[in-house]
């Protein structure tokens, strides 16, 4: 619940409320809405999660709570994901949390008893992260094939991020780029997925 926490604070969910119609393209989520819905709903919907967050690390309420802050990422992150590009961070956290959604009403995250009834949602999670990575990496071979590796492509991630307002340090990124680095990096991701 913490790092769904930590998604929806990070986020400027807020600043979607600007784009243009013709730039939204739903995804299943949210295909029953025309447009992003304006900036004072999207923080509404960010604020509900993030109390729900609040309740939830309390302990409160906590399998409503989680399940409330975990809608308010999925419908924020589907409205992100509605402009063409499918926010990868936020569909594994989203789809690894399924499990926990569904875990035993008296299985809680501190307790350290071992126990075949509550064991398996941390299993399941561990088995869907496995599963997304190992279908990203099939992904791209199945359509990139070795040029997945051996292009550029990293390179020029490297040199968009760099450009971005999030850039944590542009000029290291601009370095590495140019450097035979991605191609390596490239192709260590791509065995770690598979």
């Amino acid at each position: 619940v913490l790092i769904i926490g930590l998604r929806l604070i990070t986020h400027q969910w807020w600043s979607m409320s600007g784009r243009p119609a013709e730039l939204f393209r739903p995804v299943p989520v949210v295909a029953w809405l025309d447009t992003v819905p304006s900036a004072w709903v999207l923080t509404l919907i960010e604020v509900v999660g993030l109390s729900a967050v609040v309740l939830c690390v309390l302990g409160r309420w906590t399998r409503p709570s989680f399940g409330t802050a975990w809608a308010c990422l999925l419908i924020l992150g589907a409205f992100h994901s509605s402009a063409g590009k499918i926010m990868h961070n936020e569909v594994l956290l989203l789809l690894a949390s399924v499990p926990v959604l569904f875990a035993p009403r008296w299985a809680r995250a501190w307790d350290r008893r071992e126990s075949i009834a509550a064991g398996w949602p941390p299993r399941l999670a561990i088995i869907v992260m496995a599963a997304v990575y190992f279908m990203a990496g099939l992904r791209k071979v199945m359509v990139s094939g070795p040029d997945w590796v051996l292009s550029d492509n990293l390179s020029w991630v490297l040199y968009a991020g760099a450009q971005s307002d999030n850039s944590l340090a542009p000029a290291l990124a601009v370095a590495i780029a140019g450097t035979w680095l991605p191609p390596v990096v490239a192709g260590a991701t791509l065995v770690l997925e598979l």
